[in-house]
């Protein structure tokens, strides 16, 4: 099975079939332009609704590229806010919890207080601050909108654009793949990947690799005898954003454990069953963002959304893998697995071997990608060859570029 145009979702660019330089993985110049015009000035996922669900719950977020530290917090209106968690005292760390519920922050170096709002509400010696205004230094906030339960960041002063303009075509995804019941989680978070971010996030934009580096972990799971490559069912460009639809191999037999998980639980590697039926039925044919093909080997979209997550979106759960950088070769990990939370000993079986087997190829990514950057830094090769079911790398590396080169907004 060959990767053609008629694959490719209307709208999409011709981004052409040439080889591609391996500068922008290995340049430090490179490095400090994505800095400053990918990730201070793209809406960045950072958290979930659900994580904050009752006013005064928070969460804390490390975003290392621009230094911060960021403070999401459910305001006694119900608003979700980010600031950066820092006093205006003198810029000490404020919450140091990852997580909790209070009414009022306290720093823990002089305990100036802000509320949830962000408002400075205490000042120990007020007295002797006579210039201070406590009306002007408050928590410094940190544009957020919320998405499908999605919480987005953006660090520029006045963001080029709203989330939703941002988002552009996915916008209809809130309405065919509601997150909302989504409200379980496991999630593997990897401190350091010896690696470039781009390096990292690549192992998740393709299929193709999979029956060759995950031939023990996963096999043939997405390779069938029609499409041994793994080549995409269907590509569509969302502006920055691009979605992948992958097919799954119905014939591939599966093991006993996994053969006994699939009668109670369907998900990305579920291929048969009453669970499979019932998870289609659920799901319907052809959507328009879910199988537009409506093919009826269909595993997931994984939906790449700009600049740094992977987004898989399966029957009965989905995946969220997000890379952060570091330094030029240093990235790291998180991906955050939600699903329904299971209503049998049966179910959570089933969650329980496939998070097993996810954690398998993670590691089997990790190995791989920090060898390549090792092989990226011998200068023994200056550009990379992709084939055309890679159209998903291609995209994200021209939209890096376009970014990085100063390219205004675009959806």
């Amino acid at each position: 099975m060959a990767f053609t145009a008629a694959q490719i979702g209307a709208g999409t660019p011709d981004l052409g079939d040439a080889p591609l330089s391996l500068t922008p993985f290995l340049s430090p110049d490179y490095f400090a332009a994505e800095r400053e015009q990918v990730f201070s000035r793209s809406w960045l996922n950072i958290a979930r609704g659900c994580e904050v669900p009752k006013p005064g719950d928070f969460v804390v977020r490390d975003v290392e590229i621009r230094h911060a530290s960021v403070l999401v917090v459910r305001g006694q209106d119900g608003e979700v806010r980010a600031f950066h968690n820092v006093c205006a005292h003198r810029s000490a760390r404020i919450e140091w919890r990852r997580q909790g519920s209070c009414k009022l922050f306290s720093c823990p170096y002089h305990a100036w207080s802000y509320d949830t709002e962000g408002r400075l509400r205490g000042v120990p010696g007020l007295e002797n601050f006579p210039t201070l205004d406590k009306a002007a230094n408050g928590l410094t906030p940190i544009a957020c909108e919320v998405w499908n339960d999605l919480v987005f960041i953006n660090f520029a002063a006045e963001p080029p654009q709203s989330l939703r303009e941002f988002l552009g075509g996915l916008l209809p995804f809130e309405r065919d793949y509601p997150l909302a019941d989504m409200d379980a989680s496991a999630t593997v978070e990897v401190a350091v990947v010896n690696c470039n971010w781009k390096v990292f996030l690549h192992a998740f934009l393709e299929a193709y690799h999979l029956n060759v580096l995950h031939g023990r972990s996963l096999g043939n799971t997405f390779n069938p005898p029609d499409n041994p490559q793994g080549d995409p069912l269907y590509y569509r460009a969302f502006g920055r954003h691009g979605c992948l639809t992958i097919g799954a191999n119905l014939e591939r037999r599966a093991g006993p454990m996994e053969t006994l998980s699939q009668r109670h639980a369907a998900d990305l590697l579920s291929t048969g069953g009453k669970a499979r039926a019932s998870a289609y039925e659920e799901l319907g044919s052809g959507t328009r963002l879910l199988n537009p093909t409506g093919a009826a080997n269909w595993a997931l979209e994984g939906v790449v959304l700009f600049p740094n997550v992977m987004w898989l979106a399966a029957m009965g759960s989905c995946t969220l893998h997000k890379v952060w950088p570091l330094d030029l070769e240093r990235s790291r990990f998180e991906s955050i697995t939600y699903y329904p939370r299971p209503r049998s000993v049966s179910e959570r079986f089933a969650r329980e071997l496939r998070f097993a087997l996810f954690r398998d190829t993670i590691v089997e990514d990790i190995l791989n990608t920090e060898y390549s950057q090792q092989a990226l830094r011998s200068g023994a090769k200056r550009h990379m060859h992709l084939q055309r079911g890679e159209i998903a790398i291609r995209h994200h590396y021209h939209q890096v570029d376009r970014v990085v080169r100063g390219e205004t907004a675009h959806v």
